[in-house]
This record gives structure tokens, C-alpha cells and sequence, in this order.
């Protein structure tokens, strides 16, 4: 009786086990979820709207980044911020500077804490890694960035989920979810 007891209770433990393990697993390779303060469209390179909502790009395409997805719109940072740029990061890494693969200046229009049509082109962020981002491709995400402390602390941030072509550098944008 004693060792059918414990065998259930063993058996018991081991679900459980696996069970936790098998959580643990799932969340551990779930995509991030975008956590964009504003959604971030993309317009073509005189700032008109895209002919269709998930174009995809060559590395070298000039797009730039708005807040509406039909006209040019600022994208806005807190008075707080000193700085803004654009960015590439793997997903998950968009509000860790350090981690971003490859990035670009952008600037404050006029004397505003806004930025208006911030370009995006890939082969355009010239800091970091941008080679590496393109040779290997992949789910990344792409934005702008409004910092302080000498560009190393975010103070808000506009990004979108892409996904490019491995060795070719051409990129496609995903849904905003």
C-alpha cells in the first residue's frame, strides 16, 4: 500500500515537472509583443502614402517614418527627450540602446521635441553592425527612438515588427498588432 502511494505521488511530481517545463518553454518562444509607444507608418521616399499596406523594400529604399500612414505626420517624444535616432534591433531589444544591431541620426524638427519624416532606409544606419543585419536577415524591428543621457536612455519609442531577407538585405513590414 505504501508503494503504490508513493509511486502515484512520484508520478504526481514528474506531471507537474513536465507541465512547468513545457510552460516554461512556450513563454521562453513567444515572439515579443511590440511595446511601441505609438504606432509607426511608413511612407515612400517623397512622403506619400505606400500603393499597398505590406510592401517590401530593397536595402538601399529610402522610406520614412510617419505618424498617420496616409500623410506626413511627426512622430512625437517627451519634453525630456535631448536626442532621437533611428534603429534595428532583434525583437525584444528595441528599448535596450546597447543591443540595437545598427542605428542612424535623425533630428528634432526645428525647435520641437517632434520628428518629421525620420528616414528609415536599412543600409542608411550606419552604426552598429548594419552588414550584419543584412547577411543574416530575420524577424527584427525598426523605428525611432527619443533618448536623453547622451542617446542611452529611451524616453519614448516608435517601432514596427519587419522581416528581412537574409544576404539580399530586402525587407518587408508586418501588421501593427
Amino acid at each position: 500500500m505504501l508503494n503504490k502511494k508513493v509511486f502515484i505521488a512520484a508520478g504526481a511530481a514528474v506531471l507537474v515537472g513536465a507541465v512547468a517545463i513545457t510552460v516554461a518553454l512556450a513563454n521562453g518562444s513567444a515572439t515579443p509583443k511590440n511595446t511601441s509607444n505609438s504606432d509607426l507608418f511608413v511612407l515612400d521616399q517623397l512622403g506619400n502614402q505606400l500603393p499597398s499596406a505590406l510592401p517590401t523594400f530593397g536595402w538601399n529604399d529610402n522610406v520614412l517614418g510617419s505618424a498617420s500612414p496616409t500623410k506626413q505626420k511627426a512622430l512625437s517624444c517627451p519634453e525630456a527627450s535631448t536626442s532621437t535616432g533611428a534603429f534595428v534591433a532583434k525583437r525584444g531589444d528595441e528599448r535596450n540602446v546597447a543591443a540595437w544591431l545598427a542605428s542612424g541620426e535623425s533630428a528634432f524638427y526645428m525647435d520641437t521635441k517632434t520628428v518629421f519624416l525620420p528616414n528609415l532606409k536599412l543600409s542608411g544606419m550606419i552604426s552598429g553592425n548594419p552588414n550584419y543585419v543584412k547577411a543574416t536577415g530575420g524577424d527584427l524591428s525598426f523605428g525611432v527612438a527619443c533618448m536623453t543621457s547622451n542617446s542611452s536612455q529611451i524616453t519614448a519609442i516608435d517601432y514596427r515588427f519587419i522581416h528581412v531577407t537574409a544576404g539580399s538585405g530586402d525587407w518587408m513590414l508586418l501588421p501593427i498588432e
